[in-house]
């Protein structure tokens, strides 16, 4: 937090303190604009380290295919690649690319890749040119809600409607509990 302080203080001053120019009418799509804004900042500045977390933790199997290739059977291919390979893991984080690189689909299982190969006809997988899968280098499940939290930020992906389940007693991103550490602090001082 105090290097946020450092690199974003005076954005984050220019929020608190106006000057003497008028005032905003203070309302809770106000105060929940400025929230979204100050929460960006936060995902910026944590963006770099959790690059890094991601590259430390995790291996990664990538899996392009060609227009020949039947798009009901790309979730079974990378199953039985993955299962030749020997990297048949019960915890798994998937991502899934369009042919111009953007994200379609970040999602997790808990029951190795027989999820993925389940979700072979889902839309995000049937547009998908690319699939990469990110083995956790640690076999507790903890681990997998921040690695999907992680994936999400950095890859920022088309579907945004599921977004990462937080469990209660399993780990969570850094940078969310930060944003929720600003979010409770902003709330504290503007009740609205």
């Amino acid at each position: 937090m105090e290097e946020l302080w450092k690199r974003k203080g005076a954005k984050l001053r220019e929020f608190s303190v106006r000057g003497r120019r008028q005032q905003p009418r203070f309302t809770r799509s106000w105060r929940e604009q400025q929230l979204d804004a100050l929460q960006d900042l936060v995902l910026d500045a944590y963006h770099p380290w959790l690059k890094k977390w991601v590259n430390k933790n995790t291996a990664r199997v990538h899996f392009v295919f060609s227009r020949t290739d039947p798009r009901p059977e790309r979730g079974r291919i990378v199953r039985k690649t993955l299962l030749a390979r020997g990297l048949e893991r019960k915890h798994l984080v998937y991502a899934t690319f369009r042919a111009d690189d953007r994200c379609l689909k970040v999602g997790r299982t808990n029951v190795g890749s027989k999820r993925i190969s389940q979700q072979s006809k889902d839309v995000s997988f049937w547009h998908a040119k690319k699939i990469v899968v990110y083995i956790p280098h640690s076999k507790e499940k903890r681990v997998l809600p921040a690695l999907e939290c992680a994936l999400t930020h950095l890859l920022d992906p088309l579907n945004k409607e599921v977004w990462p389940a937080q469990s209660k007693y399993l780990d969570k991103c850094k940078a969310c509990r930060d944003c929720d550490r600003v979010r409770a602090l902003v709330e504290a001082l503007f009740p609205a």
